[in-house]
């Protein structure tokens, strides 16, 4: 059975803006770049850019009303994007860097990555994929052909794999990567 929980444009959950900032989702552009799973009862939904309001919501699948939004910048661009456990993770570029940002899933506002307070830059690259894990993030990264490489519990580069053309990445649930 498929609920819908939001989509891109002023469909929010009302649709007219609320003194809270929850309501109507309007200034997005390019729909939507990416979707993650919360914790079940919530969802992750990231525009490919911005320009009104935050290209990055956390929806209650139940209501479809946005829990929080998370900005990538006044015509930054999101990327890509994952969530587990505590954190949900976004890539996004803005002001011609592409970046790493962790949020407390609960709140929506940066958490550091090891001691790292600030998002974590990753140069001028456009990513088509995030997948976290165990303590790693990876990256794919197709003009490049390769996935970049995080460590989650210092926020330091770990090597990267050299895999051509990569496009989309997932993990098959048992630790591993699938490119």
């Amino acid at each position: 059975k498929s609920t819908f929980a939001g989509s891109v444009g002023n469909s929010a959950n009302p649709v007219y803006r609320t003194t809270d900032g929850l309501g109507s989702a309007g200034g997005m552009h390019m729909g939507p770049m990416a979707v993650a799973a919360g914790d079940g009862m919530t969802m992750y939904l990231l525009n490919a850019g911005e320009e009104g309001q935050p290209a990055l919501r956390k929806i209650d699948i139940n209501t479809g009303k946005a829990l929080w939004f998370h900005s990538v910048g006044g015509f930054g661009a999101g990327q890509s994007m994952a969530a587990a456990g505590d954190y949900a993770y976004m890539i996004y570029g803005a002001n011609k860097v592409t970046s790493l940002v962790r949020m407390d899933a609960k709140t929506g506002k940066n958490a550091p990555i090891g001691a790292r307070i600030d998002p974590i830059a990753l140069g001028v690259i456009s990513t088509h994929g995030l997948v976290l894990i165990g303590n790693r993030a990876y990256y794919s990264v197709p003009k490049e052909s390769r996935i970049g490489v995080i460590d989650l519990s210092t926020g330091a580069r770990d090597s990267d794999l050299t895999v051509p053309n990569v496009h989309g990445i997932s993990s098959d649930g048992a630790g591993d990567l699938l490119a």
